[in-house]
């Protein structure tokens, strides 16, 4: 079967898909590696973690080599965007990589949508409260 976006887990090498991984850890906080009973490591910040180093790579780069890290590290970042796209974290870092890339335009609107999201967010957050309050 063929793997869509995946991961393999640092401590036994083992490979699943990226979301198939995020489900099982959603399901089971304590979850293990399915084969071996490994630790799993947080698969979303595994790629987050992955793509700050091929960003920190494309900061010290140019050209096409450059673009290239970048890309990866877009890959990384939408491996966790497919499963949550309101994940704050992937979103923040993608409008980073868009600026590191050099793609101004994508940078902001990325950037607002992590604003947006973070408003919305607070909005909830705000909601909940004045629920509770009147509960009290």
């Amino acid at each position: 079967e063929r793997l869509n976006q995946p991961v393999t887990l640092e401590g036994c090498g083992h490979m699943f898909c990226h979301s198939c991984l995020r489900n099982y850890q959603n399901f089971s906080p304590n979850a293990t590696c399915p084969f071996c009973r490994a630790q799993l490591p947080d698969v979303d910040q595994h790629s987050l973690d992955r793509a700050s180093m091929h960003t920190a790579r494309a900061q010290k780069i140019s050209g096409a080599e450059k673009q290239a890290q970048c890309e990866l590290a877009l890959a990384e970042v939408q491996k966790i965007l497919d499963v949550d796209p309101t994940d704050l974290r992937a979103g923040h870092m993608r409008a980073e990589i868009f600026l590191i890339a050099g793609d101004a335009e994508s940078a902001v609107t990325a950037f607002k949508a992590v604003l947006e999201l973070n408003s919305s967010n607070q909005n909830v957050q705000d909601e909940r409260r004045q629920i509770l309050a009147q509960a009290d």
